[in-house]
């Protein structure tokens, strides 16, 4: 089991800031590196000592390759990058972009029930806009394998019909 880092903490170039939450396969916080905020994570599982570890790591680069070489980009977070990094042994990392200012679509399917909200209009164009989203990441060939409202955040953009731009989060155990 990987050691839990603390706020203070450093790991490769990374400054952590605080745990966000600790799951089955890793641990994410929320870290700094040269005044960028971006979410920070630690797997507990792989680790580098498995036999299929250099497998998933050419695993990730393919993944990161599909969504930065696609349409997918436009509808995904941005993969910052993965290291591998002795921390109470050798632990498997993954940096991706910090996600803030959005709500994630649970959050927003709830504010939706208000009577006058949302506008049938805007549901239908949101809907359409999701389906562009979801049609861009199998377009790149990816399944992302959790896809659930939460993985979904919507910032607000009145600049296009939708009202919400939207970025499929937490991809990293796609297929």
């Amino acid at each position: 089991m990987p050691r839990k880092a603390k706020p203070g903490d450093s790991i490769g170039r990374y400054q952590i800031e605080k745990e966000i939450n600790a799951g089955a396969m890793a641990i994410a916080y929320k870290a700094a590196c040269a005044g960028e905020t971006v979410f920070f994570k630690q797997y507990k599982s792989p680790t580098p000592t498995v036999p299929w570890y250099p497998k998933y790591v050419e695993y990730q680069q393919e993944l990161k390759r599909r969504i930065e070489s696609t349409n997918a980009k436009n509808f995904s977070y941005r993969f910052v990058e993965f290291f591998e990094a002795s921390f109470g042994g050798k632990n498997f990392f993954q940096v991706f972009e910090w996600v803030e200012g959005g709500k994630d679509l649970e959050h927003f399917l709830q504010d939706a029930r208000v009577p006058g909200k949302v506008t049938w209009d805007q549901r239908l164009t949101l809907a359409r806009v999701m389906m562009a989203g979801i049609n861009a990441v199998h377009e790149a060939g990816i399944v992302h394998c959790d896809l659930k409202p939460p993985n979904i955040v919507l910032f607000e953009d009145r600049d296009i019909a939708a009202g919400y731009r939207l970025k499929v989060i937490d991809m990293d155990f796609s297929i």
